[in-house]
């Protein structure tokens, strides 16, 4: 009976272990949703990391025939009322991206950040916080 009891407690002690490592993921994914409103594209400013998988998810409000493009990665997706599109797009470079719609005449930006690593960012002393102006969040702080 012991010998037992020891069996399955060292199967969950190895279980837990593995469901406590991190997983870094050579190129994270992160779910971005856009509507195309009256008035515009919510939200009219995107902000990503570089070299992140972002999958865009694509709606409307209105009747009118709309669409999401970024022709800098040529990029399409239409977008119809009650329907949602998707599609994933790669940023490499740090920058601003703008995506538009030619037949309603929207605009919105994606900000590409450069992900730095904590290893990069040194001491957060007074003077280290001065000198740095980048935000980082603190979800990627691995």
């Amino acid at each position: 009976m012991m010998k037992i009891i020891w069996l399955f407690i060292n199967l969950n002690v190895m279980a837990d272990e593995d469901q406590m490592k991190v997983k870094m993921y050579e190129n994270p994914r992160r779910d971005v949703s856009v509507i195309v409103t009256a008035e515009g594209f919510y939200p009219e400013k995107i902000s990503v990391f570089q070299n992140e998988k972002i999958k865009f998810f694509l709606t409307t409000t209105t009747s009118t025939p709309s669409c999401m493009i970024v022709s800098s990665h040529d990029f399409y997706l239409s977008a119809h009322k009650g329907e949602l599109t998707e599609k994933e797009i790669l940023f490499k470079d740090p920058g601003h991206y703008e995506y538009y719609c030619p037949s309603t005449g929207f605009k919105g930006v994606i900000t590409v950040m450069k992900k730095t690593h904590q290893s990069e960012r040194g001491i957060a002393s007074e003077e280290e916080k001065n000198k740095k102006k980048e935000w980082t969040p603190k979800e990627y702080d691995l």
